[in-house]
């Protein structure tokens, strides 16, 4: 089985509920001369939609590319960030609803990452509740809140009972550090987004909060970022600094290896050097579908990668089977 964990829906009735709301929020949905529905947030227009929300679609295109599930999840835009806390929470029940109704039209097809109002952390932590009674398998955060990034204590009772339930959190990476240096040749995304997530996971790990919720199964999108690359300075800097022993029980490699990490790099040398650094048991296979950053061909990069027949298994599917036992049949995932 091919799992492909890094893909993103926009089920119809959140796009409904868009289309009524968002337009005071400056997130625009109209209709062009074709009858296709275009977004528009803050002016700028959005990738073309219809392989967002259209399932017949997806399903064909997941046959083409040799997938055999998709995990599906929001993006880091228009997610429900742009609305008050009350629109946000409805748009949040549209979603996770028709993500529940997804995975029981097309069993063992689909699994659900669900979408949570997190301008409003009490709200997060109910919708949380009621999402996993629906079924779903864990939820999408993006990496920061209006700049406040996940380390915060913000977002520690939502924490609590992700641990308590045991449950997967993947991270997308959002308004990057330092964007407004990134606007020239798409350097917000070629460079912006793998450094958010890279800083995501630093201030995660020193912070003390990966330590604090150890049955949280974190998944991080484009390969963790540079985090392969820096651990050693990282170590480095747990040894010379205070700060960074002050919250964590030990250097930053033993954390590092608790985490998992999507497959989504373009270049299958990286990917080779990804699961030699973190090991095959912690890279899943991600494709950003149907971004225009999704590569030709994400299944034959990670067999072009020669990680051997088993670790090639583990990355392909066996890792997103253990996530995601409830939904697509595998054994128990233990966050160990």
């Amino acid at each position: 089985m091919i799992v492909d964990v890094h893909t993103h829906y926009f089920p119809e009735r959140y796009l409904d509920l868009v289309e009524k709301e968002g337009s005071r929020y400056g997130v625009e949905l109209t209709r062009n001369d074709q009858g296709e529905r275009e977004l528009r947030i803050q002016g700028l227009l959005h990738p073309p939609l219809r392989a967002f929300f259209d399932v017949d679609l997806r399903l064909r295109e997941m046959e083409a590319m040799g997938v055999d599930v998709h995990v599906v999840h929001h993006s880091s835009r228009p997610n429900v960030l742009f609305a008050e806390a009350g629109l946000a929470v409805e748009l949040c029940r549209e979603s996770n609803d028709a993500y529940a109704d997804l995975l029981k039209t097309h069993p063992g097809k689909f699994v659900g990452l669900g979408v949570l109002p997190l301008q409003d952390p009490a709200a997060a932590v109910r919708e949380l509740e009621r999402m996993r009674d629906l079924g779903l398998g864990g939820v999408m955060l993006p990496s920061n809140v209006e700049g406040e990034y996940l380390a915060s204590k913000t977002f520690y009772p939502l924490y609590e009972a992700l641990d308590v339930f045991r449950m997967a959190i993947f991270v997308h990476p959002i308004a990057p550090a330092g964007v407004e240096k990134m606007r020239e040749f798409r350097m917000w995304n070629g460079v912006g987004f793998p450094l958010e997530t890279t800083l995501t996971i630093g201030k995660l790990l020193f912070s003390g909060t990966l330590e604090k919720f150890p049955a949280i199964c974190w998944i991080f999108a484009h390969g963790g970022g540079t985090v392969p690359y820096l651990q050693g300075r990282w170590g480095q800097i747990y040894e010379i600094s205070e700060e960074n022993r002050r919250n964590v029980s030990g250097p930053p490699a033993e954390a590092l290896r608790s985490l998992w990490f999507d497959s989504l790099v373009y270049h299958s040398p990286a990917i080779s050097y990804l699961v030699q650094e973190m090991g095959a048991d912690r890279v899943v296979l991600g494709s950003d579908y149907p971004y225009d950053m999704t590569p030709p061909d994400p299944v034959g990069d990670v067999r072009r990668a020669d990680l051997g027949d088993s670790a090639e298994a583990l990355v392909l599917g066996g890792n997103a089977e253990r996530l995601f036992k409830e939904q697509v049949g595998g054994p128990v995932h233990e966050n160990a």
